[in-house]
């Protein structure tokens, strides 16, 4: 006995579904609803049409990631990046503006600090405008 294809209309959502069914009547797969009769076979058909020629893609294995290619030039380039960094100041990495803004720190007066980063300005509401009286004529 082979497989066969079950088409349904649910009574309480009025939608339809199909399901293929097995030789002995277990579901092997289920559609989602559809809105129309139409919707539905026409999913069906596009099932019954890629389902062929389907290949198997196996998602149960956790990906090996591919190791990074890195080339001897852009090895040495990091290299170089880093040891100038660690030189400029307590081995960290600092940006053009952190390094500008510590010029601009040393140049200042001893009162104030120089902030190194931007911060955006307090969303505040609308303050309500006062309604002025209407004038007398």
């Amino acid at each position: 006995m082979p497989s066969k294809v079950l088409l349904q209309k649910n009574t309480r959502t009025g939608k339809f579904r199909f399901s293929l069914l097995s030789a002995r009547g277990q579901v092997i797969v289920a559609s989602e609803p559809y809105e129309s009769k139409r919707g539905a076979m026409a999913a069906l058909n596009a099932f019954r049409k890629n389902a062929a020629d389907a290949i198997l893609v196996d998602e149960t294995e956790p990906k090996q990631p591919a190791p990074a290619k890195k080339t001897a030039a852009r090895a040495a380039k990091t290299t170089a990046s880093r040891a100038a960094a660690a030189v400029e100041g307590n081995g960290r990495r600092t940006t053009r503006r952190a390094t500008a803004a510590r010029s601009d720190a040393a140049s200042a007066p001893a009162k104030t600090t120089a902030k190194t980063t931007a911060r955006r300005p307090r969303r505040t509401e609308p303050q309500p405008q006062p309604v002025a009286a209407p004038e007398e004529s």
